[in-house]
Order: structure tokens, then C-alpha cells, then sequence
């Protein structure tokens, strides 16, 4: 388990560095292209809902997550997800113990709901049992 949530944390960290060196005009550009051609789809384990399609059951194939379009960024934590959409706002889901998904309280979520707050975001990052934006 150990190694499963620092293989998520280096990706994460490795995701947010290379978006770090990114202009922001390139930032648009990419952004701008990619909401017309990707939604989101998530499998796995799922005990806290994070693979978003409103269940805690385990998927063993993609299914798409409900409610999201225009996703141009995707980043997973220990239990939860995030997904930074073409406007610049975040979605997240899943487990919530220590208030990760933003969305001002502790309770797990099985679908996406909106990060309190937050516009203008370019990049996600998810840690073990906390979220992180640039913005």
C-alpha cells in the first residue's frame, strides 16, 4: 500500500513540476485544445468513491465519471480524485477525511463535486490526503 501511494505522490509531483515550466500563453493553448477531446475515465479500487461513478464498487475496466466535460487535467491522491476543467475550475471526489476534496466538509463523495473558492487554476496535484492548485 505504502508503495502505491508514493508511486501516486511522485506522479503527481512529477505532473506539477513539468506544468511549473510551462508558459502561460502555452498553458491557454493546451488547455483551449484539449477540453474539446477528453473526459474522464477512472478505474480500480473504490472503497471511498474515488473512481467518481457515484458507487464504492471496485471497477475493473474504465467507466466514464458523471457530470465532467471539458477535463483537461486529471490527478489522483491516496483516496481521492481531482479533475481541472477548461474554465478553470477543479472538481474532486472520493475520500474526504481531512477536508481533501475542498468543498468545506469531511464527508467521502462518490461523484464529483466543485472545490470551494477556486477559478483561474492551471495545474492539480493530489497527495496522499491533500490537494494542491496553481494558479
Amino acid at each position: 500500500m505504502i508503495k502505491r501511494a508514493f508511486a501516486l505522490w511522485l506522479t503527481a509531483l512529477m505532473v506539477s513540476a513539468v506544468l511549473l515550466f510551462v508558459p502561460p500563453g502555452v498553458r491557454a493553448a493546451i488547455r483551449e485544445t484539449r477540453a474539446a477531446h477528453w473526459d474522464c475515465r477512472s478505474w480500480g479500487w473504490n472503497l471511498y468513491g474515488q473512481v467518481g461513478d457515484g458507487t464504492a464498487t471496485d471497477r475493473k475496466t474504465p467507466v466514464g465519471v458523471p457530470g465532467l466535460t471539458g477535463v483537461v487535467s486529471v490527478a489522483a491522491g491516496y483516496g481521492h480524485s481531482l479533475a481541472l476543467l477548461s474554465d478553470g475550475t477543479v472538481r474532486a471526489w472520493g475520500w474526504n477525511l481531512y477536508g481533501q476534496l475542498g468543498d468545506g466538509t469531511n464527508t467521502d463523495r462518490k461523484k464529483p463535486v466543485k472545490v470551494s473558492g477556486l477559478s483561474g487554476v492551471v495545474a492539480i496535484a493530489a497527495g496522499s490526503s491533500h490537494s494542491l492548485t496553481l494558479k
